[in-house]
């Protein structure tokens, strides 16, 4: 069975993010989404999970990043 798709207000509330800074990130392309239309925006929870460990990867070896310094990467 397919893993389900969460919407942006699920993703913020798991991550605790403002919807707003989600939405850039989705803009500049630095966390994995996919855009079922030109207005309707998905995440796969293990997606989000992976692009997680790789900012705390990050973050662990460069010191103090922020999670916005971390995905422009």
């Amino acid at each position: 069975m397919a893993e389900p798709l969460m919407t942006i207000k699920e993703v913020a509330k798991y991550l605790k993010m403002d919807e707003k800074y989600l939405y850039s990130l989705v803009a500049r392309k630095a966390i994995p989404h996919y855009r079922v239309s030109s207005r309707t925006i998905r995440f796969r929870r293990s997606d989000i999970d992976e692009w997680m460990k790789k900012i705390s990867l990050k973050n662990t070896t460069e010191g103090d990043v922020s999670a916005a310094e971390a995905s422009d990467a």
